[in-house]
């Protein structure tokens, strides 16, 4: 093709490319392509015109990181306000379940985050390998040290015993005593206890019914 019919083509490829970097905080990366494809050839101008639609494609998954950080900032928000308005590490069974849960969701949110950062930087040519900045931080290591941070938390919290139950540090453990059509949870205490509040729980309060002393 002759060069004052490519001019045009070339020229709007590398201004297009100009505006989408600029748009994502990239304008380093500019300088680098138009020195990189100076010379206006079929071959720069195709490449150019490839540069793009990456940088186009990632505008997609930008909006879908941010969208899901919305998401990890407020269940993130959540769980932190919930651990700041306990004023004891003992809570009732619905209060332990409803932190942990909370807690939960903000794990599940910010993996997603995570992975979809990870995506970005492993799918278009080390074009997107420096770190993900939001609010002048590395926010994969900001999440990562965020969750980290809560599950060390969490682990001071424990299920309150009844008032009648005998002191001891150890997790209790439940059985379920059933006659007929009437059931009830009833505290077990062994020497050979081993586990979690959470595992007992599920195991044994919402499972079939067994019999007290193994019989």
């Amino acid at each position: 093709m002759h060069l004052d019919k490519l001019q045009p083509f070339y020229a709007k490829a590398i201004s297009t490319l100009k505006e989408l970097l600029r748009e994502q905080g990239l304008d380093v990366l500019f300088g680098r392509y138009e020195q990189q494809y100076k010379e206006v050839t079929v071959e720069n101008t195709i490449k150019i015109l490839l540069r793009c639609q990456l940088v186009f494609s990632a505008r997609v998954v930008f909006i879908d990181i941010f969208e899901k950080i919305v998401l990890y900032e407020m269940v993130s928000h959540d769980a932190k306000h919930e651990i700041e308005s306990k004023d004891t590490y003992k809570l009732q069974l619905q209060e332990l379940n409803e932190l942990r849960l909370k807690c939960g969701r903000m794990y599940e949110a910010g993996e997603k985050v995570i992975f979809e950062i990870k995506k970005l930087r492993a799918d278009r040519k080390g074009q997107y390998s420096q770190p993900f900045i939001f609010k002048k931080k590395d926010l994969t290591l900001r999440i990562k040290n965020e969750m980290a941070e809560m599950r060390q938390l969490l682990k001071v919290y424990r299920l309150k015993r009844r008032k009648d139950s005998e002191n001891s540090d150890k997790p209790a453990r439940f059985i379920v005593v059933t006659d007929d059509e009437v059931s009830e949870r009833e505290e077990v205490r062994d020497s050979n206890y081993i586990g979690t509040d959470l595992y007992w729980e599920n195991r044994f309060y919402q499972v079939r019914p067994f019999k007290q002393g193994g019989k």
